[in-house]
């Protein structure tokens, strides 16, 4: 509708009035909270939709009625543009313990890695070595499964890894053999392959990590030799070539530690942990290093044990991955298991890439309250803020950085899981050792069974 002159403005005016007494009455018409929306563009919309005609006096109750009936459809086109469709949260009376819903779920086989871009997009690889993409929230998966990773169960490490939502690269490694990296830049379209050859060991493992769809990282590690070794190698072209940058077995103080869980926060600058359990060092001593240069040079880093932990033992700790947050601090936790039974998370905080780790905050579970076999613990943020732990067999909630949590859902399906990812607020993923892929949409108290 085109309205003209000052009389113009004393309508829209009413008409904004009346559109927000309205919108307050039907909140089903409110925006999503995590939708930006320019008014102005939900204003040109509706004037596009009404033919020019003038209005008659006394009549913007009609016009603010057909106003209101027009920013549905226009928030309605929103909706299914950046929401999940059936993946929306559902009412729920989960208590503390959650809630494990029923479910439908497709039959992919047990899931060996998961990476989720969005809230309806996202990879997984199965232990099949399938690689299959989704772009429904998980309702439905389609295999674009590289034509020569060809699965021979038990002998080939195969791991995955995904930048942006067309970007994947998956590595395959077979002992005394060289490393096999697919890539595709169009989401599985086609697929292209590049070798990291020669190497004198292998099988033990592949991690491969990017930063950009250009630069990312390839480690390799032993298999059955009493001193581990791994070695890094780079690559600035997206994977077509790939360029030794350390190893473990170096004897310069800055070389890479025994190879561990890496993370890398930008082609510079990234972290990696674990234990070495090389000939001559103390067995399962953890440790964490910091790269400034690309991987090239490690750095170790301490950490503040508070002193009420002070005297747990090293083969107590369990350091988890590094979470590094686009422009925002790198997060760690360390899981403490004391002698009385308890175990306690702590999180750490790096605000700047050469500052000191400081405590952030600390999630105590007792014996009482940790389940029989109650697995690994894991820890996920989504933002600074928004974080989830499993610990002692349940999920844990911070809404502040980890300074409080909230016990949000606790089953036996918890004590088997071996990933959490959440890609917002609300939206997350678990993956279960060998078995499903779980979901869930209001943030972790209603949880769904998305592939078996």
């Amino acid at each position: 509708m085109t309205m003209n002159g000052s009389d113009d403005a004393d309508h829209r005016h009413h008409d904004e009035h009346a559109l927000s007494e309205w919108l307050a009455q039907h909140p089903v018409m409110r925006w999503p909270e995590d939708l930006t929306v320019d008014r102005s563009a939900v204003w040109g919309a509706i004037d596009r939709r009404a033919p020019a005609r003038s209005r008659p006096p006394g009549r913007w109750a009609w016009s603010a009625l057909a106003l209101a009936a027009a920013a549905g459809l226009v928030w309605m086109g929103l909706l299914r543009t950046h929401a999940p469709g059936p993946r929306t949260p559902r009412p729920s009376a989960a208590g503390p313990a959650g809630t494990l819903r029923p479910a439908s779920p497709v039959a992919i086989g047990p899931v060996a890695q998961v990476h989720m871009t969005g809230l309806n997009s996202g990879w997984i690889l199965t232990d099949a070595d399938a690689v299959l993409r989704t772009v429904s929230g998980g309702q439905h998966w389609q295999t674009v499964t590289p034509p020569g990773l060809v699965h021979v169960p038990a002998s080939t490490p195969v791991r995955m890894a995904v930048d942006g939502r067309r970007d994947v690269w998956v590595a395959k490694d077979v002992p005394h053999q060289a490393v096999t990296i697919y890539h595709t830049t169009n989401a599985g379209r086609t697929w292209s392959s590049s070798r990291v050859a020669p190497i004198a060991f292998g099988g033990g493992g592949v991690q491969i990590v990017f930063a950009s769809p250009e630069v990312g990282w390839l480690e390799v590690l032993t298999a059955g030799n009493a001193s581990p070794s791994a070695a890094l190698y780079g690559t600035t072209n997206g994977g077509a070539t790939w360029q030794e940058l350390t190893t473990s077995t170096a004897t310069t103080p800055s070389h890479l530690p025994f190879g561990g869980l890496l993370t890398f926060a930008s082609p510079a600058r990234g972290w990696v942990v674990g234990s070495p359990r090389a000939a001559g060092q103390v067995p399962w001593q953890y440790y964490l290093a910091t790269t400034a240069d690309g991987g090239r040079t490690w750095t170790r880093s301490t950490l503040a044990t508070p002193p009420s932990l002070a005297h747990v033992y090293a083969p107590n700790l369990t350091l988890l991955p590094v979470q590094s947050l686009p422009a925002g601090p790198a997060l760690l936790g360390v899981v403490y298991h004391t002698a009385s039974g308890t175990t306690e998370l702590v999180v750490y905080r790096q605000p700047q890439p050469t500052g000191a780790w400081r405590v952030q905050g600390r999630l105590r579970v007792s014996a009482a309250q940790t389940a029989l076999r109650a697995g690994s613990p894991l820890l996920s943020f989504s933002s600074a803020n928004n974080g989830w732990a499993v610990l002692g067999g349940a999920l844990y909630r911070t809404t502040d950085g980890g300074q409080r949590w909230e016990r949000t859902y606790q089953n036996s399906a918890v004590t088997q899981w071996t990933a959490i990812h959440f890609t917002s607020s609300r939206t997350g993923w678990a993956m279960a050792a060998g078995g499903p892929l779980w979901d869930t949409v209001d943030g972790g108290r209603v949880w769904t069974q998305a592939t078996r």
